[in-house]
């Protein structure tokens, strides 16, 4: 049974020990900060050329587009890695059946603590946080009320119909136990959906970068436990769990620069208000 909860609790440690890590560490600096103004000045040259609206509209869809089309593109590989999925697989099975011979009540209770752990990402469970959040961000919001709502409802219905699509498409075998396909829906929910409510209360509140690190350490810290039970039930073929992780990283890449274009007229009419108080002082 250690063999199969040690994963867990190792990936774990690691995600907060890099968070720790990177809140250690002084901003304004790196790599990241480098991409993030990039970023910046791509979402500004959109903006004064097709309106937030219209540079959110066309970000967003170009960005959707290429996150289907990696992840597509990446599946087609799938069809290809058969020997290496049902070699996890097998080694899964044999450690579990090896788990419940030792100590089956042990093997019980952890099978309910993992069904639990990939709640979270079913559709319903998605559903269900994001009209709460939707409605929490949105009174938070005050007169773009609009844009949570907007934003998150488009992120979840093109999650859900690209992960469908792709899966059509893509259309590879499923694993004996369960119909899991590829890419693992219930870990891009996670990453996408969940990522976005976080970065629209970030965009919102702007709190210090400790809280901000830690926000995106529970983000993180979401993924690995819904991955890890993904593998754990054996409801997907591993590739489909490095399929899903993919594919919400890049929807959440494509919604997150999509709301910077919609916020930017309110970011600098914030910016600009100091100068035109003083102006009239």
């Amino acid at each position: 049974m250690t063999v199969l909860v040690l994963p867990y609790g190792l990936a774990m440690l690691l995600v907060i020990a890099i968070g720790v890590w990177i809140g250690m560490r002084k901003g304004g600096d790196g790599l990241s900060y480098r991409i993030g103004g990039r970023i910046r000045a791509l979402v500004d040259a959109s903006v004064d050329r097709f309106t937030p609206f219209g540079a959110a509209v066309i970000l967003g869809a170009i960005g959707t587009g290429i996150a289907a089309g990696i992840t597509y593109l990446l599946g087609l590989i799938t069809r290809h890695t058969g020997t290496f999925d049902l070699a996890v697989f097998r080694w899964t099975a044999i450690k579990v059946n090896r788990a419940i011979q030792a100590n089956g009540t042990v093997y019980s209770d952890w099978h309910r603590i993992a069904q639990l752990m990939t709640d979270p990402g079913n559709k319903h469970q998605i559903w269900i946080v994001t009209t709460i959040c939707a409605l929490a961000l949105a009174f938070a919001y005050k007169e773009r009320f609009w844009v949570p709502p907007l934003v998150l409802f488009c992120a979840v219905l093109a999650q859900h119909y690209l992960q469908i699509w792709i899966g059509n498409a893509v259309h590879r075998g499923h694993p004996p136990t369960t119909l899991g396909t590829y890419p693992s829906g219930g870990i891009s929910r996670i990453i996408a959906i969940y990522g976005l409510i976080a970065f629209l209360a970030l965009i919102r509140f702007t709190p210090a970068r400790r809280w901000v690190v830690v926000t995106w350490t529970v983000v993180a810290l979401l993924t690995v436990q819904e991955s890890y039970s993904r593998w754990f039930l054996q409801k997907h073929w591993m590739t489909d769990i490095i399929g899903g992780i993919i594919f919400g990283l890049l929807l959440l890449a494509a919604y997150t620069i999509a709301t910077l274009a919609l916020e930017t007229r309110r970011k600098r009419r914030t910016a600009d208000a100091p100068d035109l108080q003083t102006a009239s002082a």
